[in-house]
């Protein structure tokens, strides 16, 4: 097996408002993720589960412990380098979509390609390209305040894309999608995984959601579990 991403013995403490005492939201945690696969996490509304993706993804640096992406060390990276990291292999869907608003649909997808410095026109080409398999072409010049929810989260799922990262972390990304537009969504995701070994890491509530997963974990008590 192909080991995309591996995590060992994460820990992570936040301060309490007093400052004085801690609270462990994750406590040893354990993941392996092979390439081409589609993993669920579940848990508890609290139980940390988006400090983990965040982690995982990183957005947010562990405690203690290690996120390894092949043999690259995401605690080795600079600030600076982690970002430049984080665009070119990596891609985020949030269940609040974090559209740009005076931007256009096309403008927001191609903003990856943007900051890792791709030609305009090559990019603009690609996010055509991204926006027609979400079915948005016809929106391309549109802006978020024009879209409807359902339209703006398949937007931010196209934006994700757009650099071809090895691994696309979700957080919630269904979460504000009626059941047509959850279904179409997770279809679209999985056709991409089946066509083009697209890795994905998805945090979600919905239990029937996470049935459609490779594999399955859950958070509890800030230790991860296989549901298998």
């Amino acid at each position: 097996m192909d080991t995309l991403l591996q995590a060992v013995n994460l820990i992570k403490d936040y301060k309490s408002k007093d400052g004085i005492s801690t609270l462990r939201v994750l406590d040893g945690v354990d993941i392996s993720i092979t390439r081409g696969s589609i993993v669920s996490i579940t848990g508890a509304s609290g139980s940390g589960k988006s400090t983990l993706l965040h982690i995982l993804g990183g957005l947010d640096r562990p405690t203690i412990g290690d996120v390894l992406f092949r043999q690259t060390n995401l605690n080795d990276l600079s600030d600076d380098n982690l970002a430049g990291f984080r665009n070119k292999n990596l891609g985020f869907i949030f269940q609040f979509h974090h559209l740009l608003p005076e931007f256009t649909a096309i403008e927001n997808v191609m903003m990856p390609g943007l900051i890792g410095g791709g030609s305009l026109d090559e990019l603009r080409g690609k996010a055509l390209e991204l926006l027609r398999k979400f079915s948005l072409d016809n929106r391309q010049d549109h802006r978020p305040s024009e879209l409807s929810g359902g339209e703006q989260q398949r937007v931010a799922a196209a934006r994700a894309l757009m650099n071809d990262p090895d691994l696309i972390l979700a957080d919630e990304p269904t979460g504000n999608l009626d059941d047509k537009n959850t279904e179409g969504m997770l279809d679209l995701l999985f056709s991409l995984r089946d066509q083009d070994g697209m890795t994905l890491v998805m945090v979600t509530h919905d239990l029937k959601i996470a049935d459609r997963c490779d594999e399955q974990f859950v958070l509890h008590k800030g230790q991860l579990r296989s549901n298998e």
